[in-house]
């Protein structure tokens, strides 16, 4: 099976916790986007500037040629490129977009409406606020957030950072999160992956992903709470608290 993980760019990175980037109430009037090959030259891989978009001579109308999709997504989104990871394709294929942009737009409009673009392009890794399917895995299937409603659900994905698993048909087949301050502390949660999918391995491509990620590798302490997974965590480098007595919660 191929798998590949992403960040779900559902939201925007800031420097502690992520919020969502919300949808336009503006759209190009016309765009295309359209995959090319570009091959390189003897002087290296050709680089094309981008053309008009707003505060421009040419305003209502831009040309992305032969672009990659990591940087258009950090633009769309509001993040760094480094903060994004994904399927090796993201920094490989090269696509051309034209888009025609309204009259009167700002260059706020024009983000939001790129994101969005991107959204309806690219849903398999750039999926819409309120993923249902998600709801439905862990208001149905787990054990530990029954209790939760849509919108208590769609609340905790807006403030976290989110990864998926994805098959090779786009289809997200895990899930996790991860919240925290980037330094000090962490909590690792509603990690998931579809009954179908279980043992291929999904689980540790969540793991490594998570991991790896700039505002996770370094966290001084990061933690979860799980009833049955401690093998997989163990691989990993967590082991049960050592100063269990220091920690207090307040639960309701």
């Amino acid at each position: 099976m191929r798998l590949w993980v992403a960040v779900v760019l559902l939201v925007t990175f800031g420097v502690n916790a992520p919020t969502l980037r919300a949808q336009s109430p503006k759209k190009f009037d016309v765009a295309s986007v359209r995959r090319v090959e570009i091959s390189a030259t003897a002087f290296g891989v050709p680089v094309f500037p981008v053309t008009g978009g707003v505060g421009t001579a040419e305003p209502l109308r831009i040309t992305y040629r032969g672009t990659w999709l990591t940087p258009l997504i950090a633009e769309a989104f509001g993040v760094r490129t480094d903060q994004i990871t994904g399927p090796g394709w993201l920094n490989t294929e090269r696509y051309d977009i034209v888009a025609n942009i309204p009259q009167g737009a700002t260059k706020d409009d024009f983000t939001l409406m790129l994101a969005d673009l991107l959204r309806e392009r690219f849903q398999q890794i750039l999926p819409t606020r309120g993923n249902a399917k998600l709801h439905a895995f862990l208001s149905e299937h787990s054990y530990w957030a029954r209790w939760r409603t849509r919108e208590q659900n769609d609340r905790i994905i807006d403030a976290s950072l989110c990864f998926g698993a994805f098959d090779e048909d786009g289809r997200q087949i895990g899930h996790a999160r991860v919240i925290g301050d980037g330094v000090a502390f962490g909590y690792l949660g509603d990690v998931f992956v579809v009954p179908e999918a279980r043992g291929r391995g999904v689980g540790k491509a969540l793991m490594e992903a998570v991991l790896a990620h700039p505002d996770v590798r370094d966290l001084k302490r990061f933690t979860l709470v799980t009833d049955d997974a401690h093998g997989l965590y163990e691989q990993y480098g967590f082991a049960p608290l050592e100063d269990v007595r220091k920690w207090m919660q307040r639960r309701r």
